[in-house]
């Protein structure tokens, strides 16, 4: 069961409020939202200050669309398990939205009278009170993924600029800058960061990719750089005994 509210409504909310949306899209949402929770708030505030410069700009609305989430999962939840009397259901969701019961348990249970638990993997949590059950499965490394070390300007209908180079990523190695847009990725256009990260998954270990980018200088032709796209700490290593050779 999918239980989370449209995407363009939460980056909306996210970005200019609720009382941004119209009332077409308010009648999406949950009528009854909850922003009172003052722990709740203040653990996802550290969360905001986290987040990359000037990517989300107003706490207020962070903390909004991030409640908007639990609320709409939580009215799904309880619809479905109150038309459903006797059944269980196992709900799969970040622990941002369960930890402490904040998120969704205790929105649940504002609209059904329903026990629940709370399950969390240990890489996740920084507090044993976090969840009731504490999973310990064995290590397993992360399978590849391909990146490029950048952070990327999202802001809608801004073509796809870096926003931030990352030291000794692999962008960095090979000489991208803050400012530059993206163009193509291996030959193919692109124009939106959904766009990048699909062709990034086609990736794998040590390949590379052939970015062309414009550099914002008068009368600059368009720029080619190929990049290899990982392993990323084996380029970082290489990176730095360059930078410190002699």
């Amino acid at each position: 069961i999918a239980l989370n509210i449209k995407e363009e409504i939460s980056k909306k909310v996210a970005r200019k409020g609720i009382n941004a949306l119209t009332k077409d899209e308010k009648r999406l949402i949950p009528v009854f939202i909850d922003l009172d929770n003052e722990a709740y708030k203040n653990r996802l505030r550290e969360i905001f200050r986290a987040h990359p410069k000037n990517a989300l700009k107003n706490f207020d609305y962070f903390y909004q669309a991030q409640v908007l989430w639990d609320e709409t999962m939580a009215e799904t939840i309880s619809n479905y398990l109150g038309g459903h009397p006797g059944t269980k259901m196992v709900v799969l969701a970040g622990i941002g939205h369960v930890a402490y019961g904040y998120g969704i348990p205790s929105r649940v249970k504002r609209r059904i009278d329903v026990k629940t638990a709370i399950v969390a993997a240990t890489g996740d949590v920084q507090d044993p009170a976090m969840a009731d059950y504490l999973l310990f499965p064995a290590y397993r490394p992360k399978p590849f993924s391909a990146r490029l070390g950048v952070l990327i300007d999202t802001t809608p209908g801004h073509p796809l600029t870096i926003e931030k180079v990352m030291p000794y990523s692999p962008a960095d190695v090979a000489g991208l800058k803050s400012g530059d847009i993206i163009l193509k990725m291996d030959g193919e256009r692109v124009t939106s960061i959904e766009d990048l990260k699909i062709d990034l998954l086609e990736k794998s270990l040590g390949d590379t990719c052939t970015l062309t980018i414009k550099r914002r200088r008068r009368f600059m032709r368009d720029i080619v750089k190929s990049i290899r796209v990982g392993p990323f700490k084996e380029i970082m290593y290489h990176r730095h005994r360059l930078l410190h050779r002699g």
